[in-house]
Formats: C-alpha cells, structure tokens, sequence
C-alpha cells in the first residue's frame, strides 16, 4: 500500500489527496475576488503533488483567460527557507508585485504571507495569499487554504491495512482512493465566509 502516490501498479493500494483539483479550486476562488496578477510559488520540479497542483493551477487561469508571466512562477521547494529566497530575488528586480499567491503548501504560504508583511505590503488588500494542505498553523494564523482531509487518510491506510492483514486475497487486489480536500477561508484572501 502506499499513501499520497498515484501510481497505477497491478496489484497496490494506493490512498491520496485530489491535488489538482484542489489547486483548480485555490486558483478559481481568487479568481473569483477579482485578482488578475497571480504568482504561483511551487515545490520541487520532480515532486509528483507539485506537478498535480501545478496542472490544476494553469487549468483555472487558463479557464479564465489570464496569462501568468514565467518570471511569476517560483520554486519554494515546499520550504521556508528557499520560499524567502524565491521571494527576495523576485523584489529585489523590481517586478510589480503580484496581487494574488497560490503557494503549493502552507509552509510556503505562511511564509510568504510574513515576507509581506515585512516589506508592508498588506494581506489581503494589496496580495492575497491561499496555501495548501490546511495545516493547524494555518488555521492558527488566518491562511486560506485548501484544507485536505488527512486524518481521514489516515483512517482509511488504517482500515484497509486492518483489511489486508485480515483477508490477505485483497493484498493483491488493485485499488486507488483519492480523498478531495475543501477550501477554508482565513483572512489572508480578502473573503468573506
């Protein structure tokens, strides 16, 4: 069995989050307050859930008929550290700054809100910023993001493994769970709930 992977093997149980749909969802509801200039901070280039929310991401503003400029785009690495650095080099140039983030997950996201901040720029007036994941920090801090169901994730990998060890003919049987996460607005996009 493995969890938060979408490989189709003949054979495995595979339990994860609906990540593109997610992103689409993330991307939609700025879309939806009226942001146009969006910057979309990813995580590694090889890191399957980054291309998913990714592809998700371009489908909404693709949808919607907005052009992201690739200077707008910035690798994170799902990291703090390299999220400040991503952002650093991005003001330092002098680009306008965007007046929506999408970043891939809430580490990055809460970051960004606080580099920000730093540089006074207002969230959500100025930028609005919607992470990934729903991580209690999160929610602690006010961050809009796609909240995903975890704990049930958890609970399914439990009772299938229950299920595998109980009745080992299912072992071999091929199976793919896919759990959809919700938005859950804070108050670092500018909406109302």
């Amino acid at each position: 069995m493995l969890i938060q992977s979408h490989v189709r093997v003949p054979g495995v149980t595979t339990i994860s989050i609906e990540n593109e749909r997610g992103a689409c969802q993330a991307v939609q509801h700025l879309i939806g307050l009226g942001r146009k200039r969006f910057m979309l901070i990813t995580g590694q280039p090889d890191n399957p859930d980054s291309n998913e929310r990714m592809r998700g991401a371009r489908r909404a503003l693709q949808e919607a008929g907005i052009k992201i400029n690739p200077s707008y785009i910035l690798n994170g690495q799902n990291t703090k550290p390299d999220t400040l650095r991503s952002l650093t080099d991005f003001f330092q140039v002098g680009r306008q700054p965007p007046d929506a983030i999408f970043a891939f997950n809430d580490t990055m996201a809460l970051a960004t809100v606080r580099f920000l901040r730093n540089k006074r720029i207002r969230v959500p007036e100025d930028v609005a910023v919607v992470g990934f994941d729903g991580v209690d920090e999160a929610k602690e801090e006010g961050l809009t993001t796609i909240e995903t169901p975890v704990r049930e994730l958890g609970l399914m990998a439990t009772k299938t493994l229950v299920e595998m060890i109980r009745k080992p003919e299912t072992r071999k049987v091929t199976r793919n769970f896919i759990l959809e996460g919700s938005l859950w607005i804070g108050r670092t996009c500018g909406a109302t709930k």
